[in-house]
């Protein structure tokens, strides 16, 4: 009997790992922005957009570059594009600074973004 109860709980947790799988960002349409990471300070929003163009991942909606934090966001028309430009771009360098790329929600962008 106790080794049906245990069995029965690690099958329940591998479900609830497989379900939280399906539902991360790789797996979400809804996620078609970018976190872009490590940006020099003297980086523009045009220096990440030329960068991420000639990445060649895809049609790229908006950039926007916080530089005086170092990260911004590029939002692509679709979380094919995104997630091309993640695979591309993590870890290649702007400024000479390596990058870090991940997939975020543009709501999250948007809200990390907002100015007072």
């Amino acid at each position: 009997m106790k080794l049906q109860t245990v069995s029965f709980q690690f099958c329940h947790v591998l479900q609830k790992l497989e379900r939280r799988n399906e539902d991360g960002p790789e797996n979400n349409p809804l996620f078609t922005t970018v976190y872009v990471g490590g940006i020099p300070h003297e980086a523009t929003n045009n220096d990440v957009h030329l960068f991420f163009h000639s990445l060649g991942a895809g049609s790229i909606e908006e950039v926007r570059v916080t530089r005086d934090k170092g990260f911004g966001f590029v939002r692509y028309s679709t979380h094919e594009e995104a997630a091309l430009a993640i695979q591309m771009g993590n870890g290649q360098l702007i400024g000479g600074r390596p990058i870090r790329v991940y997939l975020v929600q543009t709501f999250q962008a948007s809200f990390l973004l907002k100015t007072p």
